[in-house]
């Protein structure tokens, strides 16, 4: 009996669904995203609405096999089919996993709690455990956590921290048994920001940890303390990201509003190689919806927040010719002055 604990030999275990249509979910999956989803656009509207409609899309595997492709370098090397039909480990859950929680059951997937709006539980957006195709049939090699985020805060790599944490410490009993921490398997986890900062639009940003060499270098091999990654994924124009990058792929779902729905699925086909099939266009249609929305808002509000900042410049700079000009008044009154008593002199 192996030390190494697998989904297969767990009473938690979801099996290995395998979908023969190599891009699109099963059914089961599709169903199972739909009814969370639907769940929860009977509570939200706005922003969070924007959210759920995000998580929905990337919840589509041919998009989480690029993620996986163009994030996680192991996947580079490996087709978009073999990842679809042999890396994904059980479920993918969609906001059914609590980041509080330690119990068992509810890190597997077992909560039944409805992710209410009022509740104030804090769920993972999107969780999903993989393995390389090479790697054998149970084992885990991977955990990734997907999070979609609308305003960037300086703290997001602090949060991704916590999350990561959680998620490593979830490890025990299922990924690895008893003391065998050797078994422990490396955590993603992955932060989407729809409204990034100005200025950090179109850019990726990584943490992990590292060894610091305090006195001497002694040896220590990275599979030793490779535990976790956090990426910090800034979106912005798909025009600035470069073609078939995972980068201008997100753009175009979830930042693209200045492309039209048709243009999307041809750019989804011709330069992606990825096929529209009737859950994605569905996806794209809604998000596009939005999009158009409650993105295009933001788009307003940061255009009237440059506006205000440019008018903020504009009053500081009349108020240094003020005082300029004032000094200026002041010192030639007083050299009048001067000239005056002089001649009176």
């Amino acid at each position: 009996m192996p030390n190494k604990a697998t989904f297969e030999d767990n009473t938690y275990a979801v099996g290995k669904e395998k979908s023969e249509n190599s891009l699109e979910h099963s059914v089961s999956d599709q169903t199972r995203a739909e009814n969370a989803i639907g769940h929860l656009l009977d509570q939200i509207n706005g922003r969070e609405r924007y959210d759920a409609e995000a998580k929905a899309l990337l919840s589509v595997k041919i998009f989480l096999v690029r993620i996986l492709k163009g994030l996680i370098e192991p996947f580079s090397r490996f087709t978009d089919v073999a990842i679809l039909r042999e890396s994904f480990v059980g479920e993918i859950y969609l906001e059914r996993m609590s980041v509080d929680d330690n119990s068992s059951a509810q890190i597997m997937g077992k909560n039944t709690e409805g992710s209410s709006i009022e509740s104030g539980s804090i769920y993972y957006d999107l969780v999903l455990y993989v393995k390389l195709p090479s790697s054998p049939q149970g084992v885990v090699d991977f955990i990734i956590n997907i999070e979609i985020q609308g305003k960037d805060s300086r703290f997001t790599p602090k949060r991704g921290g916590y999350y990561g944490a959680r998620l490593i410490s979830s490890e025990k009993g299922r990924v690895f048994i008893k003391e065998e921490y050797k078994d422990m398997v490396k955590v993603y986890t992955i932060w989407i920001m729809y409204d990034p900062k100005y200025g950090n639009s179109n850019t990726i940003l990584g943490f992990s940890l590292k060894p610091e060499y305090m006195v001497g270098k002694a040896s220590c091999e990275k599979e030793c303390y490779d535990l976790l990654s956090i990426i910090q994924i800034n979106l912005g124009d798909p025009d600035g990201a470069a073609k078939g990058s995972i980068l201008r792929l997100l753009d175009i779902l979830l930042h693209g509003h200045t492309i039209e729905t048709q243009e999307k699925f041809r750019l989804l086909e011709s330069e992606f190689g990825i096929q529209v099939t009737e859950p994605i266009r569905k996806g794209v249609k809604q998000m596009r919806y939005f999009i158009d929305g409650y993105l295009e808002e933001i788009i307003r509000e940061k255009d009237k927040e440059k506006n205000e900042e440019i008018q903020n410049v504009i009053r500081e700079r009349d108020d240094v010719i003020r005082e300029r000009d004032d000094i200026i008044k002041k010192l030639l009154e007083e050299i009048e002055v001067l000239r005056h008593e002089k001649k009176a002199v």
